[in-house]
């Protein structure tokens, strides 16, 4: 064979072109065959040709000749690797550990939230009892004055008491106004004041007698758990 060129040359039937060999050299037009077996190409899928001979052409009944001097391009196909057994179960532990401790978060959370709030409720609960029991009298006005609620006065509703220890051993739950209307949505909650006599010197320190100090404690529960506590001084001093 000729350098650059092809074995022979027949009359061509195809449209088709075969490049030359030299650098920037086409061949005309030709129908190569090779006599050689390495030489011989398979036909291309699903097109007629005929192996009879073993010719290079177009696909027009032909085999398309080799392009002499390009490199042969090669398809290489990577494997696909599936997700194994023990990385689907340690994915799925993974996710669930975390789902959980974000639930936890969450829920402690919510928790939290609702504690704040009762607590707040609590207070404000407990400011409203306790400006309302500093606005009393010191002492009974009407009557001799007697620790606690004096002869004829009722246990309930509030709007009877008219002096500070009328207060004493009030216990109420769900909490009342000081009409005696149900206070809504607090069915957990309880209102609890207790009075003492003590020493205007020190307060602290509770007295079988009248010395002129008593001692207001309210406490504010929410399902028996006290959320709020006020302490308040009142002397018969502060009696208007």
């Amino acid at each position: 064979m000729p350098s650059g060129k092809w074995s022979e040359r027949p009359t061509y039937d195809s449209p088709g072109r075969s490049p030359g060999y030299g650098l920037g050299t086409n061949g005309s037009p030709v129908r190569a065959e090779y006599s050689h077996a390495r030489h011989r190409m398979p036909p291309f899928q699903g097109l007629p040709c005929s192996t009879a001979h073993f010719t290079q052409g177009c696909a027009l009944g032909y085999r398309i000749a080799p392009l002499r001097g390009y490199p042969r391009l090669e398809i290489r196909q990577h494997d696909r690797h599936a997700l194994s057994l023990i990385e689907v179960v340690a994915s799925t532990m993974i996710v669930g550990m975390m789902a959980v401790a974000a639930l936890n978060s969450l829920g402690a959370a919510t928790r939290s939230s609702e504690s704040i709030g009762n607590r707040a409720v609590a207070l404000g609960l407990a400011d409203e009892l306790m400006a309302e029991i500093m606005q009393a009298a010191y002492e009974d006005p009407a009557q001799s004055p007697t620790y606690g609620r004096e002869s004829g006065e009722a246990a309930s509703p509030r709007s009877g008491f008219d002096d500070v220890d009328d207060y004493e051993g009030w216990n109420q739950s769900p909490p009342q106004y000081r009409e005696g209307t149900t206070m809504p949505d607090r069915a957990l909650w309880r209102h609890r004041v207790r009075v003492y006599r003590v020493a205007p010197s020190n307060p602290t320190l509770v007295s079988a007698s009248d010395q002129g100090a008593k001692r207001i404690q309210v406490v504010i529960e929410y399902d028996n758990e006290v959320l709020a506590e006020q302490i308040a001084i009142r002397t018969n001093t502060d009696q208007e």
